[in-house]
Protein backbone atom coordinates (compact mmCIF):
# COMPACT_ATOMS: atom_id res chain seq x y z
CA UNK A 1 0.00 0.00 0.00
CA UNK A 2 0.90 3.45 -0.61
CA UNK A 3 0.47 6.95 0.71
CA UNK A 4 0.47 9.98 -0.77
CA UNK A 5 4.37 10.88 0.14
CA UNK A 6 5.49 7.80 -0.83
CA UNK A 7 7.18 8.13 -4.15
CA UNK A 8 7.51 4.24 -4.96
CA UNK A 9 9.70 2.71 -7.45
CA UNK A 10 9.80 5.63 -9.46
CA UNK A 11 13.79 6.84 -9.82
CA UNK A 12 14.82 10.18 -8.18
CA UNK A 13 16.22 12.95 -10.40
CA UNK A 14 19.46 14.18 -8.76
CA UNK A 15 20.36 17.99 -10.34
CA UNK A 16 23.80 18.83 -10.28
CA UNK A 17 24.68 22.27 -10.04
CA UNK A 18 27.79 22.87 -12.91
CA UNK A 19 29.59 26.12 -11.54
CA UNK A 20 30.91 27.16 -14.92
CA UNK A 21 27.42 27.58 -16.11
CA UNK A 22 26.56 29.69 -13.38
CA UNK A 23 29.67 31.59 -13.76
CA UNK A 24 29.52 31.99 -17.45
CA UNK A 25 25.91 33.05 -16.54
CA UNK A 26 26.94 35.67 -13.97
CA UNK A 27 29.81 37.46 -16.78
CA UNK A 28 27.40 37.08 -19.37
CA UNK A 29 24.23 39.00 -17.84
CA UNK A 30 26.82 41.45 -16.27
CA UNK A 31 28.23 42.21 -19.67
CA UNK A 32 24.67 42.75 -20.78
CA UNK A 33 24.07 45.40 -18.30
CA UNK A 34 27.24 46.90 -19.09
CA UNK A 35 27.62 46.97 -22.63
CA UNK A 36 23.67 48.34 -22.62
CA UNK A 37 24.53 51.12 -19.91
CA UNK A 38 27.59 52.06 -22.12
CA UNK A 39 25.63 52.09 -25.34
CA UNK A 40 22.66 54.04 -23.74
CA UNK A 41 24.96 56.74 -22.17
CA UNK A 42 27.45 57.42 -25.27
CA UNK A 43 24.65 57.40 -27.81
CA UNK A 44 22.52 59.94 -25.50
CA UNK A 45 25.69 62.33 -25.41
CA UNK A 46 27.13 62.01 -28.88
CA UNK A 47 22.65 63.15 -30.37
CA UNK A 48 22.99 66.06 -27.51
CA UNK A 49 26.30 66.58 -29.50
CA UNK A 50 24.87 66.49 -32.53
CA UNK A 51 21.75 68.68 -31.90
CA UNK A 52 24.17 71.26 -30.55
CA UNK A 53 25.56 73.09 -33.84
CA UNK A 54 25.32 76.60 -32.51
CA UNK A 55 28.73 78.72 -31.00
CA UNK A 56 28.08 81.04 -28.38
CA UNK A 57 30.18 82.98 -25.95
CA UNK A 58 28.97 81.90 -22.13
CA UNK A 59 30.26 83.30 -18.60
CA UNK A 60 31.45 81.09 -15.98
CA UNK A 61 28.97 82.71 -13.44
CA UNK A 62 28.76 80.21 -10.72
CA UNK A 63 29.42 76.63 -9.88
CA UNK A 64 27.08 74.51 -8.10
CA UNK A 65 28.65 71.31 -6.00
CA UNK A 66 27.45 67.37 -6.73
CA UNK A 67 28.02 64.91 -4.26
CA UNK A 68 30.64 64.37 -2.24
CA UNK A 69 32.05 61.02 -2.62
CA UNK A 70 34.16 59.76 0.62
CA UNK A 71 37.37 58.00 -0.34
CA UNK A 72 38.55 54.91 2.09
CA UNK A 73 41.02 56.68 3.56
CA UNK A 74 38.41 59.76 4.78
CA UNK A 75 39.12 62.51 2.07
CA UNK A 76 36.13 63.68 0.70
CA UNK A 77 36.02 64.43 -3.28
CA UNK A 78 33.78 66.92 -4.35
CA UNK A 79 32.24 67.17 -8.09
CA UNK A 80 32.24 70.57 -9.51
CA UNK A 81 29.22 71.29 -12.36
CA UNK A 82 29.69 74.96 -13.78
CA UNK A 83 27.15 77.13 -14.09
CA UNK A 84 26.98 79.06 -17.74
CA UNK A 85 25.23 82.91 -18.53
CA UNK A 86 24.78 83.29 -21.82
CA UNK A 87 22.79 85.05 -24.42
CA UNK A 88 20.52 83.19 -27.70
CA UNK A 89 18.30 86.06 -29.82
CA UNK A 90 17.92 88.12 -27.37
CA UNK A 91 16.92 85.95 -24.13
CA UNK A 92 19.40 85.49 -21.85
CA UNK A 93 19.78 82.02 -20.62
CA UNK A 94 21.34 80.46 -17.24
CA UNK A 95 22.48 76.64 -17.77
CA UNK A 96 24.36 74.20 -15.13
CA UNK A 97 26.61 71.79 -17.20
CA UNK A 98 25.75 68.41 -16.98
CA UNK A 99 29.37 66.72 -17.13
CA UNK A 100 31.09 68.24 -13.77
CA UNK A 101 34.97 67.57 -12.52
CA UNK A 102 36.88 67.07 -9.48
CA UNK A 103 38.45 70.55 -10.13
CA UNK A 104 36.81 73.85 -11.06
CA UNK A 105 38.19 73.94 -14.45
CA UNK A 106 36.73 77.94 -14.60
CA UNK A 107 36.94 80.88 -12.57
CA UNK A 108 33.79 83.17 -12.13
CA UNK A 109 33.48 85.51 -14.81
CA UNK A 110 36.24 83.39 -17.48
CA UNK A 111 33.91 83.46 -20.81
CA UNK A 112 34.01 80.20 -22.51
CA UNK A 113 32.91 78.75 -25.81
CA UNK A 114 30.15 76.36 -25.83
CA UNK A 115 27.45 75.07 -28.04
CA UNK A 116 23.69 74.94 -27.79
CA UNK A 117 21.05 73.36 -29.14
CA UNK A 118 19.40 76.21 -31.53
CA UNK A 119 15.78 74.69 -31.00
CA UNK A 120 16.64 74.45 -27.47
CA UNK A 121 18.83 76.81 -26.52
CA UNK A 122 18.82 75.68 -22.55
CA UNK A 123 20.46 72.26 -23.68
CA UNK A 124 24.35 72.67 -23.64
CA UNK A 125 27.52 71.05 -25.13
CA UNK A 126 31.25 71.71 -24.07
CA UNK A 127 33.84 71.08 -26.58
CA UNK A 128 36.27 68.98 -25.28
CA UNK A 129 34.14 67.74 -22.09
CA UNK A 130 34.26 63.85 -23.57
CA UNK A 131 36.68 61.66 -21.82
CA UNK A 132 34.39 60.08 -20.23
CA UNK A 133 31.81 58.87 -22.54
CA UNK A 134 34.75 58.05 -24.65
CA UNK A 135 36.25 55.59 -21.91
CA UNK A 136 32.38 54.45 -21.13
CA UNK A 137 32.75 53.63 -24.83
CA UNK A 138 35.60 51.70 -24.60
CA UNK A 139 34.87 49.98 -21.45
CA UNK A 140 31.47 49.22 -23.03
CA UNK A 141 33.23 47.37 -26.78
CA UNK A 142 35.11 45.46 -24.26
CA UNK A 143 32.68 44.29 -22.40
CA UNK A 144 30.98 43.41 -25.90
CA UNK A 145 34.25 41.47 -26.47
CA UNK A 146 33.92 39.45 -23.02
CA UNK A 147 30.35 38.79 -23.68
CA UNK A 148 30.92 37.31 -26.84
CA UNK A 149 33.82 35.05 -25.54
CA UNK A 150 32.07 33.80 -22.63
CA UNK A 151 28.71 33.17 -24.39
CA UNK A 152 31.12 31.02 -27.16
CA UNK A 153 32.10 29.17 -24.24
CA UNK A 154 29.27 28.65 -22.41
CA UNK A 155 27.50 27.07 -25.90
CA UNK A 156 30.96 24.99 -26.17
CA UNK A 157 30.81 24.03 -22.67
CA UNK A 158 26.92 22.94 -22.99
CA UNK A 159 27.93 20.73 -26.78
CA UNK A 160 30.41 18.98 -25.14
CA UNK A 161 28.26 18.50 -21.87
CA UNK A 162 25.53 17.24 -24.19
CA UNK A 163 28.09 15.08 -25.99
CA UNK A 164 29.84 13.51 -22.68
CA UNK A 165 26.12 12.57 -21.47
CA UNK A 166 25.05 10.79 -24.83
CA UNK A 167 28.16 8.54 -24.49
Amino acid sequence: MQNGNDLGNRPRRVIKVDMTVILLYCIISACVMLVGFSAFSTFRFYKQKAHCTEKVTAVVEDYERGHSKKQSHGRQINTYFPVFRYTYEGEEYRVKSDVGTNEKEYEIGDEAEIYIDPDSPEHISIPGNNLFYILLAVVGAAALIVLIVCVIKLLMHLKSKKQTEQI
